[in-house]
């Protein structure tokens, strides 16, 4: 069983995370034994996970989104936030 250091997934749509992000999605989702077997060394961890997200079934698709899920409760509640900052700030003026 694969550990996953940190208190959550990394987020799908950081530009640098996201080569992390496919590997702990592949390591979780996808069968394996050794770290050789989620991906060819000419492959990009994000070339088998578009691959694996193009073959897979309803159910691991939930999944993946269910692991999204915290981030986009935190980037609504940060877009609330700051909706609730500039409506008082126009208010104040």
């Amino acid at each position: 069983m694969p550990s996953f250091i940190g208190t959550c997934f990394p987020r799908n749509d950081i530009t640098e995370l996201h080569n992390l992000y496919c590997m702990w999605m592949l390591a979780l989702l996808s069968p394996w034994r050794e770290i050789a077997d989620l991906k060819d060394s000419n492959q990009t961890f994000k070339q088998v996970f578009n691959k694996f997200t193009s073959t897979t079934d309803q159910s691991i698709m939930d999944i993946i989104a269910d692991i999204q899920y915290p981030h986009e409760c935190s980037n609504s509640a940060i877009n609330k936030k700051d909706s609730k900052k500039k409506t008082m700030r126009k208010i104040a003026r």
